[in-house]
């Protein structure tokens, strides 16, 4: 895989991976004891460059990842789980930062074990039977839980260089996570679903500790942890709710509150609607905030979002469409819109769009094409393929 995104004729950014090659063996009952054993890996060849007129600046990567795992699973219970896992992994990499943060072509290995424990109960619950048109029966129930979590220590900490999640591992460190989930089943005897239960609704409560505040700032449980102004021993508090009353209608809300600062670092709001099956439409509405690491009470910058995605078929899927946008609260601006429509028979079909880019309100250099309008056709012939552009793209940008 490689993308390359061209700014001007001269400069650009490449990333991609030249190949990146997995492989997982999946758990394995050892003889006839409760204990499973399975392991996973990777070889990837991780491609990153950015080109400019004066110098390409290049941080290709190749890294080899192996983490064999061994499970242990305790007896269960109605109202109790409890689940223990020892792995050990072993990552190399072909290049390494040196002592004045600059990347070198020496290898660099790490090795570390992982010990972690999960327990999720006594979990509680609670039984009615409304027996109403919605629900012959409900149930509630509430369900602690703690994640305990210990890495060895390994001294090649600040020689690694971070480009994903496989490299932010911190060693001799512990983290716990804590939290407790609320859930309600909803169970009707009448229409469909006669006689099963769904979910209705989900409330999740969840706070990290770590003992080493290095790991709170690239948690990636966190959206937040990116954003943090200082590191911390303890993560920002995160709530998260889901809802579905109705098969046609459902909703998730997501909140991240720091409670060393007193202020919601990041909230999100999403909501999807299906009629049958010839329409669909979700929206999405998100805020977050950044402080300043000086003063970590003042808010430095903020960014907030909406966007839409709505989807129409008819006559079996034959004739379609869709339309969407992302709508940048903040700086008042239509980031992107977007509509196509396309029809598809035995033999052939036809797809129209017409899509407008706008970042006139961003001052990244990269952004060199702050406006860009599209109007596309493509054709497809069964058998044959598809062919798409042959009149050349229609519209024009403006720099």
């Amino acid at each position: 895989e490689r993308s390359e995104l061209f700014f001007n004729t001269t400069d650009s950014t490449v990333s991609g991976n030249q190949p990146r090659q997995t492989f997982s063996r999946a758990e394995r009952p050892i003889w006839r004891t409760p204990v499973y054993a399975s392991v996973s890996g990777e070889y990837a060849s991780i491609l990153r460059q950015t080109k400019t007129t004066a110098k390409v600046t290049d941080l290709n990567m190749k890294r080899i990842d192996v983490t064999p795992t061994v499970r242990v699973a305790f007896p269960k219970w109605a109202f109790l789980n409890a689940n223990t896992s020892l792995s050990w992994r072993y990552t190399r990499w072909n290049q390494s930062v040196d002592e004045k943060k600059a990347l070198v072509d020496v290898p660099v290995d790490r090795t570390y074990y992982s010990l972690q424990t999960t327990i999720t109960g006594p979990v509680f619950n609670r039984i009615w039977n409304p027996n109403n048109s919605y629900a012959s029966k409900i149930k509630h129930t509430i369900e602690p839980g703690v994640t305990i979590q210990r890495v060895t220590a390994f001294d090649t900490y600040d020689n690694i260089y971070k480009l994903d999640g496989t490299d932010t591992a911190v060693g001799g460190s512990t983290r716990v996570i804590y939290g407790l989930t609320n859930r309600v089943y909803a169970k009707s005897d009448l229409g469909d679903r006669q006689g099963l239960a769904r979910q209705v609704f989900s409330l999740n409560v969840r706070q990290t500790y770590y003992s080493d505040e290095r790991w709170s700032t690239v948690d990636s449980s966190y959206s937040s942890s990116y954003a943090t102004s200082l590191p911390s021993k303890f993560s920002s508090i995160s709530f998260t709710a889901s809802t579905a009353p109705f098969g046609t209608l459902s909703s998730d809300v997501r909140v991240e509150y720091d409670p060393h600062i007193d202020a919601i670092r990041t909230l999100s709001l999403s909501a999807t609607y299906g009629l049958r099956d010839w329409i669909s439409t979700s929206g999405a509405w998100s805020k977050q905030r950044f402080f300043k690491a000086a003063e970590p009470r003042t808010i430095d910058r903020q960014n907030q979002s909406i966007s839409n995605q709505t989807d129409f078929k008819f006559f079996g899927g034959k004739l379609a469409g869709a339309m969407s946008f992302s709508y940048d609260v903040t700086k008042e601006l239509f980031l992107q819109k977007r509509m196509v429509a396309y029809y598809n028979s035995q033999c052939c079909g036809v797809a129209v769009e017409y899509q407008v880019y706008d970042f006139s309100g961003y001052s990244n250099p990269l952004l060199r094409v702050q406006k860009d309008s599209r109007f596309n056709i493509s054709i497809t012939l069964s058998g044959v393929g598809t062919f798409s552009n042959f009149f050349g793209v229609f519209g024009g940008n403006k720099q």
